[in-house]
């Protein structure tokens, strides 16, 4: 296949004669546990997001936040667009973690559904469980996630 895709920022190309929708932006996301919010909403209003048909790959980077008083499984909501919900889970990449702890051993995932990403851990017998929220100061995660959409 061959075509011509149309420049940075357009929403369409031609690769042949189909024509590709693509839609870049920010959105605001909340870093939280399933069980409650932060004291204080842990929001990042600056997280982006780039579509690509029915691909969407976010990036949010909550640095230094307060999650005291979150508590339950991690969350980020608030995702731009749901996923198709045809096997529930998501490429995501933890590129950063500090003072979010998960059970030695295991490493911490995320699998999105609907408009939320859900922490999970896995461990080398290939068991999951819920990646716990710690309300605690100084927090860091760092997430890259690619997903598809209906």
């Amino acid at each position: 296949m061959s075509g011509i895709i149309g420049g940075a920022g357009s929403k369409s190309g031609v690769i042949g004669t189909t024509e590709i929708d693509y839609e870049e932006g920010t959105f605001t996301a909340e870093l939280r546990g399933q069980g409650g919010r932060a004291t204080t909403p842990v929001l990042l209003t600056d997280a982006e997001y780039i579509k690509v048909g029915k691909l969407v790959h976010i990036t949010c980077a909550f640095d230094n936040v307060n999650t005291g008083g979150a508590s339950g499984q991690i969350q980020v909501t608030g995702l731009p667009f749901a996923n198709n919900n045809s096997l529930n889970v998501s490429a995501a990449d933890i590129c950063l973690c500090n003072k979010l702890t998960f059970p030695d051993g295991a490493v911490p995932a995320m699998v999105v559904s609907g408009t939320t990403l859900y922490g999970n851990t896995l461990d080398h017998g290939g068991n999951s469980a819920d990646w716990a929220m710690v309300g605690t100061t100084a927090v860091y995660l760092r997430i890259q996630a690619t997903y598809k959409t209906p």
